[in-house]
């Protein structure tokens, strides 16, 4: 019984030994292992570099031919022949349509006669008048028989011969009129009458539209009317036509005016469209460079912190982010052109830079290094 309690005593005394030599021990420790170690943000940065940089301004339009007539008769009637349908390929002076013409050539017929009546007219009384002027000169008649001879001639020749001479014109003008050309070369848009309906001198019959060259109109706002010019080149995107190709445009009319409506100034760009992959109607995108630098840093937009309104970068430098204010050129929301601030070179901070301050370790685990 004495026995097993000095054995436990022992056991009990030796346990306490033990745990006190593991606290000296780990009170023995060096002051530097048990300082805090300081975190580090990981980064992602790009180097600055010089370039030029252009900004586009994005306006919507609709694609247009450059010419496009509304054909309309000058004259009223029924319809006798249509010769052309829709997409039908058209040279200026092609045959259209063909209205009635028999009444026409009837009234033609009908003045063409009344002219060589009043032809005939007017030579017998230029004949008697003749007659009438060797007799006044022989004494054989008087003043006043000559002078009404004389008004008879002039009678027949202003009124007779040139009244029927103008039913003649305004017949023959009616006959023409009943044949309906192609104003312009082009493609047949929009036909709207058939045989036998009447055709009237306030609706087309026709619309043609000269599509070799299409338009887009858009409106520029006053900020950048002035970066445009005559003659500028821009890209035009039409995605009905070929959503992965832009095409080229000229500018070739920039208003001098603001449009009163919609306070904006209309331009004109003119594309290139023999092969008539562009149709009048489909939505267009014009991309309007306004605004261009050149030997600018150039810096990915998503660098730009804002701070109280100061737009600043931060740039790694021996581990640590340093900030620094930039003034900028202008943004296009993919790119930032910058003018001061930072230098060719500089390691500029493009993920991680909202988590870092002025001074804050960094590690550089991604970008240009």
């Amino acid at each position: 019984m004495l026995l097993s309690k000095t054995v436990r005593m022992i056991t009990y005394l030796t346990l306490v030994a033990t745990l006190l030599f593991v606290l000296s021990g780990c009170g023995a420790q060096p002051v530097e292992a048990q300082k805090e170690q300081v975190e580090t943000i990981a980064v992602s940065v790009v180097k600055a570099e010089k370039g030029d940089l252009q900004k586009f301004s994005e306006l919507s339009g609709k694609v247009e031919g450059q010419s496009e007539v509304n054909v309309i008769p000058k004259m009223g009637g029924k319809v006798e022949e249509v010769k052309v349908k829709v997409g039908d390929r058209v040279q200026k002076g092609d045959v259209m349509v063909r209205l009635e013409s028999d009444e026409i050539r009837a009234r033609l017929n009908q003045a063409q006669a009344g002219l060589a009546a009043a032809r005939a007219s007017f030579t017998n009384a230029e004949s008697n008048y003749q007659r009438m002027q060797e007799l006044f000169k022989q004494g054989a008649i008087s003043q006043q028989q000559l002078d009404s001879v004389e008004m008879q001639y002039e009678t027949a020749k202003s009124q007779g011969v040139k009244q029927a001479e103008a039913l003649v014109e305004q017949a023959r003008i009616a006959l023409d009129s009943a044949t309906i050309e192609a104003p312009i070369d082009g493609i047949v848009a929009f036909r709207y009458v058939d045989p036998g309906q009447t055709a009237g001198p306030t609706s087309p019959v026709v619309t043609v539209v000269n599509m070799d060259t299409v338009v887009v109109r858009v409106n520029v706002p006053e900020t950048d009317i002035n970066t445009v010019k005559m003659g500028d080149t821009v890209k035009v995107t039409v995605p009905a036509a070929a959503a992965d190709e832009a095409f080229t445009g000229e500018l070739t009319m920039v208003a001098p005016a603001a449009d009163a409506r919609t306070k904006a100034y209309p331009i004109e760009v003119a594309i290139d469209n023999k092969e008539h992959v562009l149709k009048p109607g489909m939505f267009a995108q014009v991309a309007l460079g306004t605004r261009s630098v050149e030997d600018a840093l150039i810096i990915p937009q998503e660098a730009l912190v804002d701070i109280n309104g100061i737009k600043v970068v931060y740039v790694a430098v021996d581990g640590k982010a340093v900030q620094q204010d930039v003034s900028l050129a202008f943004t296009t929301g993919e790119q930032a052109a910058v003018l001061t601030g930072i230098n060719a070179g500089d390691a500029v901070i493009i993920q991680g830079q909202h988590r870092v301050d002025d001074g804050s370790p960094v590690t550089v685990q991604g970008g240009d290094k």
